[in-house]
């Protein structure tokens, strides 16, 4: 059960979701401030059939973890170290691991961290950064620039990124009056290869 004012708050349930599409609600309810209380009732039954909507949607669970992780990548970054994988209990430990030999290092501007999903979306295949981009921010989507560099630097695991050239291009274009910087994403693709993205908005 949930208030009518909180469902129009989150925009209601994601139309892109076609199946299991409250765990994308529940999670859009709790980044606008909603708390969850859980009764020590059952206070639902229901019978699942061979052509019911959790039968037919099962197949279904990749593409759902997959939009999740793009809506709401700031969120499970925050709470999990990382993406939320398809074996979603060991997600932290997974991302921890991971971020031992394949280290990332995400900043947003606290000047501008309501664009911050914008900065987490950086490192995306361009097609669904832009969209994303497109749909969050309609009004100065064409103004977010965003500019990607390669660059080989060996990483040793355990030790995290040091510096970047989007690190090093935000220190130098935070005091350009035209442009406002969003942050920049460091990212090691390999042990022998950094990525790098800065973001900012053009006035």
């Amino acid at each position: 059960m949930y208030r009518k004012s909180d469902w129009e708050k989150t925009g209601g349930y994601c139309e892109e979701i076609t199946g299991r599409e409250d765990w994308d609600f529940w999670i859009s309810l709790f980044k606008t401030g909603g708390e969850f209380v859980r009764l020590p009732i059952n206070g639902l039954n229901y019978r699942i059939r061979s052509g019911s909507k959790r039968v037919k949607t099962r197949n279904l669970k990749k593409e759902l973890i997959d939009t999740l992780n793009i809506r709401h990548k700031a969120f499970f970054y925050r709470e999990l170290k990382g993406k939320l994988h398809y074996q979603r209990t060991h997600s932290r430990k997974m991302n921890i691991i991971r971020h031992i030999f394949l280290p990332e290092n995400i900043f947003v501007n606290p000047e501008y961290s309501v664009y911050e999903n914008a900065v987490y979306l950086s490192n995306e295949e361009i097609s669904i950064r832009n969209n994303q981009i497109t749909k969050l921010f309609p009004s100065v989507a064409e103004k977010i620039k965003i500019t990607e560099f390669t660059e080989k630097r060996y990483h040793i695991p355990g030790n995290g990124i040091k510096t970047s050239k989007a690190r090093d291009m935000y220190r130098q274009t935070i005091s350009d009056s035209n442009k406002s910087c969003l942050g920049y994403y460091e990212q090691q693709i390999s042990g022998c290869t950094l990525k790098s993205f800065l973001i900012i908005l053009e006035k």
